[in-house]
C-alpha cells in the first residue's frame, strides 16, 4: 500500500522525509499533545480589554490557553510554517509542509 508521501513526492524525497514524519507523528499522538488540543479547544483565544483608548491606541490583547501556547511552540520547533518558505524541497516544499 502506498503512503500519501509516496504518491505526491518523488521516491528519493519521500524516503528522505519519511523518518522525520514518523517521528513527528508519534510525538503529536502523545497524551500530552492530546491534552494541549483539548485545552485549546475548550478555551479558544479571545481579546480582552475595551479595544481602543481615547487616543485611538489599542488597549486589548489576545489571551490564549496554555494548550494553545504549547501547540504553537511545537509548530515553531518543527518549523511547520517555514518549510514552505525555506524552499529546501524545491517545488515540493508546500507538499512536505502539508504532509507534516
Amino acid at each position: 500500500m502506498l503512503t500519501a508521501t509516496q504518491v505526491f513526492l518523488p521516491g528519493k524525497l519521500s524516503s528522505e522525509i519519511l523518518p522525520a514524519l514518523e517521528r513527528f507523528g508519534c510525538e503529536i499522538l502523545s497524551k500530552d499533545v492530546f491534552s494541549y488540543v483539548v485545552s485549546a479547544e475548550k478555551t479558544p483565544p479571545y481579546l480582552s480589554g475595551s479595544g481602543y483608548d481615547a487616543f485611538g491606541h489599542r488597549t486589548n490583547h489576545l489571551v490564549t490557553s496554555d494548550g494553545w501556547k504549547k501547540l504553537l511552540s511545537i509548530g515553531h520547533q518543527e518549523g511547520i510554517v517555514a518549510i514552505a518558505y525555506e524552499n529546501e524541497y524545491g517545488e515540493y516544499s508546500r507538499v512536505v509542509q502539508f504532509a507534516k
